[in-house]
């Protein structure tokens, strides 16, 4: 059996209603292919393309004029939406204080950095809760978000990062 790409040669009516109608049809499905397979590509390039954690911060604490310094860093590889959660913890990694921010941030690469943050306005916030005060014996500070990616919505959660312990005799309370 021979198979033809071609139709056969028929009336130049005929064949102008053909060319026409599988132009239209042509076009109107490359219309709608975006509105369809682009939602699919993003949600697919976010779950399989991007690092698993979209966002690694750094933390580092120091006693600077007698008051505890955090030096806040963080590495955003895609924009998300997220909450951060804050825990203080004791040296032996035993929950003293948690706080989550009471809306999500927009975080992007071209966001990613961040001053040095005093005590109280680290954890300051909206809501009617007291600040935590700063501990009396050595602690670490921890951090993680939860979110949504901003392009697909995927969702996250990343792993704590916490810094190095801080003893912090010294630091006014």
């Amino acid at each position: 059996m021979k198979y033809a790409i071609r139709r056969a040669k028929g009336e130049p009516s005929e064949n102008f209603r053909h060319v026409v109608t599988m132009g239209l049809l042509l076009l109107v499905s490359l219309h709608f292919l975006p509105i369809f397979a682009l939602p699919a590509f993003e949600r697919g390039y976010e779950r399989l393309m991007m690092p698993d954690e979209p966002i690694m911060p750094q933390l580092a604490m120091r006693i600077e004029g007698g008051s505890v310094i955090i030096d806040y860093k963080r590495d955003v590889h895609w924009p998300v939406r997220a909450y951060w959660i804050g825990q203080i913890r004791t040296a032996d990694g035993d929950v003293v204080y948690t706080k989550r921010a009471p809306e999500p941030y927009p975080y992007s690469p071209e966001n990613d950095h961040s001053p040095d943050w005093q005590w109280r306005a680290w954890w300051e916030n909206t809501l009617a809760v007291a600040d935590p005060p700063i501990p009396r014996k050595p602690f670490v500070l921890c951090l993680r978000y939860s979110g949504k990616g901003a392009i697909a919505k995927t969702e996250f959660n990343t792993s704590y990062v916490c810094s190095d312990p801080l003893d912090p005799r010294g630091a006014a309370q």
